[in-house]
């Protein structure tokens, strides 16, 4: 089955996602996802349990500015290590390098 999503980024949980880079052109970033979880109760799950999407391809068009934050792995509940915030040219570096 085939559905859309268009600008509706928060009915979707990337936590257990597993991101691959599919092209990076001026300001337009397409990847896809394996083990993306969209919300239940939604124009494409309506149903009452979230459901795990097998393969999804995610396209950003027209990306003007773009923050990367990154998550401190967390130990016995407390985060470890720094958090670090970038913007810009720096952020689209980083946020790639994880996906390549």
């Amino acid at each position: 089955m085939q559905y859309k999503a268009e600008n509706k980024l928060d009915i979707f949980e990337f936590h257990d996602a597993e991101l691959s880079l599919g092209c990076f052109d001026k300001n337009t970033l397409v990847f896809s996802a394996t083990h993306l979880n969209i919300h239940k109760h939604t124009k494409q799950n309506p149903g009452d349990c979230d459901l795990e999407i097998e393969r999804a391809v995610l396209r950003f068009e027209h990306m003007e500015s773009v923050t990367f934050e990154n998550r401190s792995p967390i130990e016995n509940g407390n985060p470890v290590g720094e958090q670090i915030v970038l913007e810009g040219a720096n952020a689209v570096k980083e946020m790639l390098s994880g996906l390549v």
